[in-house]
């Protein structure tokens, strides 16, 4: 696959959206690396540093990803030679380092299999409302059970290779991430999702579409049928747009589908809008 790094710069021009995460979890910079575009994640750890550290929902940053790619470490390379965290613990306790020495661990290509259910069912979604105008009724990929299969492969030979000496420490540290990780996503519950639609506000449902909630706030039903709350779905669709062009852009070498949703560069999203 060809890295598309000219159309990826031109997505990136705001730089929160190179935090925009998708319904995994994951920014621009886990997918360059699931799908290994050098040149991508290349430009995006070095241009935004900030997403470096940044975790999924499985709490794992680029460098847990890039530790388990067998390229002689290329993709690690790049990511800790742009100041990457070798320290930060996923949720299943595990640093980087580990994943590079078990690599069997870490399933790239199950991850990669969710990343394009994702993709497939955001277009579905799409379409959907674009021919019926109805509330599309189903769930999110990621609670359909596969984002618990990869925590569901916690086995006791995994446990068991786990250092005792560091386990308090370790067990503290995950339980401290998925503490954050939890309030940040409970307060994204349908029920407050509906009330900032209802109250136009739009840095929360900014902030809960950078989150990867985007569709679920496009498609939340309210009974405010007025002029500014369709012009507040409009700009929250285009936001969602954009990220997910983004997200596509990195992990697919074929862009012909996505034209429409791809702008020039003069393309921002209002600075009173994104906070």
């Amino acid at each position: 696959m060809r890295d598309q790094l000219e159309h990826v710069v031109i997505l990136l021009e705001n730089r929160k959206l190179a935090m925009a995460r998708d319904q995994l979890g994951a920014t621009p910079l886990h997918k360059a690396v699931w799908f290994g575009h050098y040149k991508i994640a290349h430009y995006i750890s070095h241009q935004f540093p900030e997403t470096l550290n940044a975790i999924d929902m499985e709490g794992r940053t680029a460098l847990h990803y890039a530790a388990a790619l067998k390229d002689n470490k290329n993709m690690y390379g790049i990511l800790i030679e742009a100041g990457a965290n070798k320290g930060i613990f996923d949720n299943k306790g595990k640093t980087a380092d580990y994943y590079a020495q078990y690599p069997e661990h870490l399933n790239l290509e199950e991850v990669i299999k969710r990343c394009h259910k994702v993709n497939a069912n955001y277009l579905a979604n799409t379409a959907s409302r674009i021919k019926g105008k109805s509330p599309v009724r189903q769930s999110s990929p990621p609670s359909n059970g596969n984002s618990s299969s990869p925590r569901s492969d916690d086995n006791p030979s995994s446990k068991e290779t786990s250092q005792s000496n560091d386990s308090g420490n370790e067990n503290e540290m995950v339980s401290i991430l998925q503490k954050e990780k939890l309030a940040k996503r409970l307060d994204m519950s349908s029920a407050n999702i509906r009330r900032w639609v209802n109250a136009k506000d739009m840095d929360k449902l900014t902030k809960a579409v950078m989150e990867g909630y985007g569709d679920k706030v496009v498609r939340v039903n309210t009974t405010d049928d007025s002029e500014e709350k369709d012009q507040i779905s409009g700009k929250i669709t285009e936001m969602v747009e954009r990220i997910n062009a983004i997200h596509t852009a990195v992990s697919s070498d074929d862009l012909s589908e996505l034209q429409n949703h791809l702008e020039e560069k003069d393309y921002a999203l209002a600075k009173d809008h994104m906070g």
